[in-house]
């Protein structure tokens, strides 16, 4: 009579399977979303003139109120209870632009809105 063996091929498929959905989806986990609606610039929506300003040049240096400031040091001068427009030039990169963003987010400010010129 033959000895029986074990066929362990389908366990390791399945193993296999598991692992590559994990990793999948871990990358997926690791970044986080950030919900920005972009404004639309054919309506005309007035900004808050009361607001502070923040303005983020094509170069990535920073303006708080007229003042340049570097990125740490842009917590340190926020408060939640007032409102901030940020103003970007068109040739910022988004990364810049997106590093604000999630500053703001991760301090649970969410007082603010997003300047744009209005299109003609």
């Amino acid at each position: 009579m033959n000895k029986p063996t074990l066929n362990i091929i389908p366990l390791i498929d399945v193993m296999l399977v598991i692992i590559i959905i994990t990793l999948s989806v871990q990358s997926f986990v690791k970044y986080k979303a950030i919900d920005v609606s972009p404004p639309i610039s054919k309506s005309e929506i007035k900004a808050n003139t009361d607001a502070n300003v923040l303005i983020i040049n094509k170069l990535g240096e920073l303006k708080y109120n007229e003042n340049t400031i570097l990125l740490d040091e842009l917590i340190n001068l926020l408060n939640k209870n007032e409102k901030l427009n940020i103003i970007c030039d068109e040739e910022t990169f988004f990364k810049d632009f997106i590093k604000v963003i999630q500053i703001l987010k991760d301090n649970n400010i969410n007082n603010y809105s997003i300047i744009t010129r209005l299109e003609k």
